[in-house]
């Protein structure tokens, strides 16, 4: 028995099926756990899907923003792009499978048995472990409503900080925002949503990458992550672990093995 986490697919299905190959991936015995973002940009969200799926309770995630933002495309609030290759997916004649079976996904969840932690962006610093929960658990609830589709049609904000007065429909875009979009952070906590770039690479004294904030929540959980493609590769930083390496950028889908903290690759197919 052996759990595995993968990085953000984003379509990538060809790859995806290598690299379960690679791993001699079990669905009777093993489990696959993913950062999120299982749909767009790669060439096959369908048959992503329709495999993922098919694996039952061997599979198991969080929400991305692309998973959310297919979500708001089947509300009627967004439409697909032509660089997100959604055409097959939407066009499915039980797509509403996959808008339910998508719902029922969390923001954040641990593995059980271990010390990890998975969401898509990360977890915010000034978070402890109750706060998250909580707020994971207020969203699954809102999200499994009769109205989720208002949600997620006026998530689309840049609301940058809980106040403590928030109302309930910013407190969720809060949250969403946190787990879902997050990078780069104020020194005062702040989100700022215009940087994307890896740290290496830039430099403000004002802004630090979430994941270098001291705080006693992520020294005792290992926190796994995807969504920061341009961190170019896996990124340990302490006990922090970022896993989006790029697939559907034509660089390579990463998993890691939790039991001996080996990971594994497939390049991107051409």
């Amino acid at each position: 028995m052996a759990d595995y986490i993968v990085g953000d697919i984003q379509g990538c299905y060809k790859e995806l099926c290598l690299l379960l190959e690679k791993i001699e991936f079990d669905k009777k015995k093993d489990t696959l756990w993913s950062v999120g973002d299982l749909v767009s940009r790669g060439k096959d969200s369908l048959n992503t899907l329709i495999f993922l799926k098919g694996l039952g309770k061997a599979f198991q995630t969080v929400l991305g923003n692309h998973d959310l933002h297919f979500l708001a495309i089947i509300a009627g609030c967004q439409k697909p792009k032509k660089h997100e290759y959604l055409d097959a997916l939407l066009s499915y004649k039980d797509i509403d499978v996959f808008v339910d079976w998508l719902r029922q996904y969390p923001l954040a969840l641990a593995i059980p048995n271990t010390d990890i932690i998975l969401s898509h962006a990360g977890i915010h610093p000034f978070w402890n472990e109750t706060v998250l929960f909580k707020r994971v658990k207020l969203f699954s609830e809102l999200l499994l409503s009769k109205n989720w589709s208002y949600f997620v049609c006026n998530m689309y904000k840049d609301i940058a900080r809980d106040n403590g007065v928030l109302n309930e429909l910013e407190y969720h875009i809060f949250t969403v925002n946190v787990l879902t979009r997050m990078r780069y952070l104020t020194l005062s906590g702040d989100l700022d949503f215009s940087v994307k770039d890896n740290p290496m690479s830039f430099r403000h004294e004002n802004l630090l990458p979430w994941f270098q904030f001291n705080s006693a929540f992520f020294k005792k959980n290992r926190l796994v992550f995807g969504h920061w493609s341009t961190l170019k590769g896996v990124t340990h930083v302490k006990n922090k672990i970022c896993l989006d390496t790029g697939c559907c950028w034509g660089e390579r889908l990463t998993t890691l093995r939790v039991n001996d903290n080996k990971m594994f690759y497939i390049n991107a197919q051409e």
